[in-house]
């Protein structure tokens, strides 16, 4: 073989090796990059797990199934509406302690409710407990979307009210509940859910059979 046929294939050999070692550079940066991507994909999808899932559910990623509203909607609204004590501390204490569950317009609203029932002397050293009806958990029915970020729930619940732990009062209530999806402080609200009013007035409903007072 000659001098000048080695030069060439010594050339022809270097600038396969460079080729290889571009493709290797290449291959390893989309691995970087798809392992990146692998490990930030969490931080992108959102899916939507109600407080209560005792009834079971499935949706996809991103979606907001209406049994996830429902069981987020009535969490809250329960917990908001807890007096564990003393209604006259602990109604407004839900109202801070839960702030990033309802809209400022709901705390608002709420507030004045307490203010009123304040006035009527018809709050201090009671207790109050709202759980959701037999027979009354999530169907279809109870979710009406309003739009793509907002939804009535109506919730029919027993309210039962005690004084010095003597029961006085047990009702049957139905709460039809603006909920919306929002921007929230994820540390204390990583649903986006909240609570945003009333769509009507609240209305007394009959209790199953054996339960009234």
């Amino acid at each position: 073989m000659t001098k000048s046929k080695s030069r060439t294939l010594s050339l022809a050999l270097e600038e396969r090796i460079r080729d290889l070692k571009r493709l290797n550079v290449l291959l390893a940066s989309l691995l970087v990059v798809a392992v990146g991507g692998l490990v930030l994909m969490p931080q992108f999808i959102t899916i939507n797990v109600p407080p209560n899932a005792r009834q079971g559910f499935s949706q996809k990623v991103g979606e907001i199934h209406p049994a996830t509203v429902y069981n987020t909607a009535f969490a809250f609204f329960q917990n908001i509406n807890y007096w564990s004590k003393d209604g006259s501390k602990d109604m407004l204490n839900n109202l801070s302690l839960y702030q990033f569950l309802i809209s400022a317009n709901f705390k608002n609203e709420m507030t004045l409710m307490y203010r009123s029932r304040v006035q009527k002397n018809d709050i201090a050293g009671k207790t109050r407990t709202i759980q959701e009806m037999p027979g009354a958990g999530y169907s279809l029915e109870r979710v009406t979307q309003l739009t793509d970020t907002s939804w009535v729930v109506f919730i029919d619940t027993i309210v039962e009210e005690s004084y010095k732990g003597r029961l006085y009062m047990r009702k049957g209530i139905r709460w039809p509940l603006i909920v919306t999806l929002g921007s929230t402080h994820e540390e204390y609200n990583p649903w986006g859910i909240r609570l945003d009013g009333f769509d009507s007035t609240p209305k007394e409903i009959p209790l199953p059979k054996g339960l009234s007072l």
